[in-house]
């Protein structure tokens, strides 16, 4: 078969009625095919169509849809109405097409009454390639629709989606891959990092908000096997000062006071990482440095790793007196922050900032990195989003803080990408190299949608941040053969340095120096991307959750 409106095409004359087709063993190829296999009717003509047997079908450039189901061609037809057709028992069975809009396609009837018009349709067994519109288009109602073995661009198509939320479905999906969570975030030993603490701390607020005690049951095993008894942390060293290794305190700290049985070694451990952010070596300014190797530096990442535990633990740790001082402490660096790495030229932030103007990835004038990563970026204002939820609402200076959240996430909407709702990894950079990054689109989102409900952002951020959410869904989020599903398109790692000077060697003697991390457009791009990075995974679950909350379902779209 070359040309014609469709390859077989049953209607749109059908009052009388039309059984027992059988189309198999075809190859059609033009591109003048509208598509492969279509059935229009309407209600000017009722009849039933029933037992379509489609099967063994390889098909190149289809212009529409490989199946199309329409009860309503013809809508603005001058005729007598209410004769409603019927379209049953629809097989198609083993069918490939390298090229189409859609891939199915269902015109049904709007009303729930009129569901039972298109009803039991079953694609298996299929693989549509090059599908460049929704994979799967309805329009109405219809019953008992199935996909089985159904793949459009490479991606498994559910009719019946295992879960009825993404949140639950991406906790459960990660539990499925990696059963200890010690090794999560691609991890071949038990390990103790920030990337398992943003992850866990995803799933336990998946747990909080739908009680599956699975889900407690899993992130139980973490604080177990990576604290003693004693207090002692696997793979934590006080002395390090890295400000990464502290994000996972705070999820320890809710775990802790989440379980009735309080082992006494999670305490210890709090306190000495608590211990830690009070030693901390700092700027001029007061703001931490990221890392002892990082001497001097004051990274968009460590905000994040840092100020929310130590906001979030102050009172318990150290008394409501003295937790003010804290709270102080951790709105002066946020502000000092924002003075040292904002760039009035683009509106955006600078991933770091060098004190000494010394590191060779640092402009030798004003001691910025070159550009503005998404993902740190991104860290920064959910730092925000965090350590306003650990202030005590009378805090006197929380309108700081939610100042400065209103004038990043302003700049954040100004850079999100008006197609698919998402950012670039480079924010500063527009080169076709440049690619759309999940984790920080997920960071986006989620600090949109919260910002919104929590009245800290105006109405239109709500809109920015669904935008962005059904973007990261349409983008990024793949359905495996496993019916788990993946967080695609994710920055692994980027970073600066080490660099060397006199004044880092003297903080950090054993220090080795990494030229290649050095800030550039062309340095950011050469880092990989893979899929599940933990980095991703959990602010994409708070993302879900903010959705979940105004009735987001995995069926939506």
């Amino acid at each position: 078969m070359e040309d014609g409106h469709g390859g077989v095409v049953i209607g749109s004359e059908i009052s009388g009625g039309c059984q027992n087709v059988f189309a198999e063993n075809c190859v059609m190829d033009s591109p003048n095919l509208e598509r492969v296999l279509r059935i229009k009717t309407n209600s000017c003509r009722g009849g039933i169509i029933e037992n379509i047997n489609f099967r063994n079908v390889t098909v190149g450039t289809c212009q529409e849809a490989v199946l199309k189901i329409n009860t309503d061609y013809e809508p603005k037809e001058v005729c007598c109405r209410g004769f409603y057709p019927i379209v049953r028992n629809v097989h198609m069975d083993n069918v490939t097409c390298k090229k189409s809009k859609y891939g199915v396609m269902i015109v049904g009837y709007e009303a729930d009454s009129l569901a039972y018009t298109v009803n039991n349709i079953y694609v298996n067994n299929c693989k549509f390639d090059g599908v460049y519109g929704k994979p799967v288009y309805q329009i109405g109602k219809a019953q008992d629709v199935h996909f089985d073995n159904l793949f459009i661009n490479g991606q498994l198509i559910l009719s019946d989606m295992p879960y009825k939320h993404y949140s639950e479905w991406m906790t459960a999906s990660e539990m499925q891959r990696v059963s200890d969570p010690t090794l999560l975030d691609f991890s071949k030993k038990p390990k103790w990092s920030y990337v398992m603490g943003i992850e866990m701390e995803g799933m336990l607020d998946t747990y909080l908000t739908y009680g599956d005690t699975r889900i407690l049951d899993y992130l139980l095993k973490y604080p177990t096997k990576m604290i003693s008894d004693d207090g002692n942390v696997t793979g934590y060293k006080y002395e390090d000062f890295n400000l990464d290794n502290v994000r996972t305190a705070k999820f320890i700290y809710r775990m802790y006071n989440l379980i009735p049985e309080k082992r006494p070694g999670e305490l210890a451990a709090l306190k000495t990482i608590f211990k830690q952010l009070e030693k901390q070596p700092r700027t001029k300014d007061g703001v931490w440095w990221h890392k002892t190797i990082y001497a001097y530096q004051v990274w968009l990442d460590g905000i994040f790793m840092g100020l929310p535990y130590y906001t979030l633990s102050a009172a318990q740790l150290k008394g409501e007196k003295k937790a003010k001082k804290y709270y102080n402490d951790a709105v002066n660096q946020m502000i000092s922050t924002d003075r040292r790495t904002y760039d009035a030229n683009t509106g955006l932030w600078k991933h770091a900032w060098d004190e000494t103007h010394e590191m060779f990835w640092a402009n030798k004038e004003t001691g910025l990195s070159q550009h503005t990563w998404a993902r740190a970026l991104g860290w920064y204002t959910m730092a925000m989003v965090e350590v306003l939820d650990a202030l005590p609402q009378d805090f006197f200076r929380r309108g700081e803080v939610i100042q400065l959240f209103k004038k990043a996430m302003e700049a954040v909407v100004k850079y999100q990408d008006k197609k698919t709702g998402v950012w670039y990894d480079v924010m500063d950079v527009k080169d076709p190299r440049n690619y759309l990054e999940a984790t920080a689109s997920s960071m986006f989102a989620y600090c949109l949608l919260k910002g919104a409900r929590l009245g800290y952002l105006d109405e239109s951020y709500r809109e920015a941040g669904i935008k962005a959410y059904k973007g990261i869904v349409k983008e990024f989020v793949k359905i495996n053969n496993d019916k788990t599903i993946s967080l695609t398109q994710c920055c692994s790692v980027s970073g600066l340095g080490p660099g060397i000077s006199k004044k880092v060697l003297k903080a950090a003697p054993k220090v080795k120096e990494n030229t290649k991390r050095d800030g550039s457009f062309e340095y950011y791009m050469s880092e990989p991307i893979r899929d599940n990075d933990a980095k991703g995974v959990g602010p994409f679950i708070w993302a879900s959750l903010e959705m979940e909350r105004m009735g987001f379902t995995t069926s939506d779209k």
